[in-house]
């Protein structure tokens, strides 16, 4: 995938996200994340939200990667149609569910 095509599908994505309401946090820059994304060691976001079926909540309210003992994980918090808070951590190398409960 080219850098150009990359740099679409980011800002896509994180477009999406802000009129979704979800705050993007910038705990890795968007040079890094796509760096991580073309080099294979992360999959994209969108991959993510497919995985966690986030279509049976009602809102994304939030999305972080982050690492911890250099491994990288997506962190998502979740509001379902009962007004319930979940969240979620995936690895975000294998798309893995890694755990999940309410907030």
């Amino acid at each position: 995938m080219n850098a150009q095509l990359v740099k679409s599908v980011l800002a896509g994505m994180f477009a999406a996200m802000l009129l979704a309401g979800a705050p993007v946090r910038a705990d890795h820059g968007h040079d890094e994340v796509r760096r991580l994304q073309e080099s294979g060691k992360i999959l994209p976001l969108e991959d993510i939200l497919k995985e966690a079926h986030w279509q049976r909540y009602r809102r994304l309210l939030e999305a972080d990667l982050n690492r911890h003992q250099g491994r990288y994980y997506y962190e998502l918090e979740l509001l379902d149609e009962r007004g319930v808070v979940w969240r979620k951590r995936f690895d975000a190398t294998s798309g893995e569910l890694m755990n999940h409960g309410r907030k």
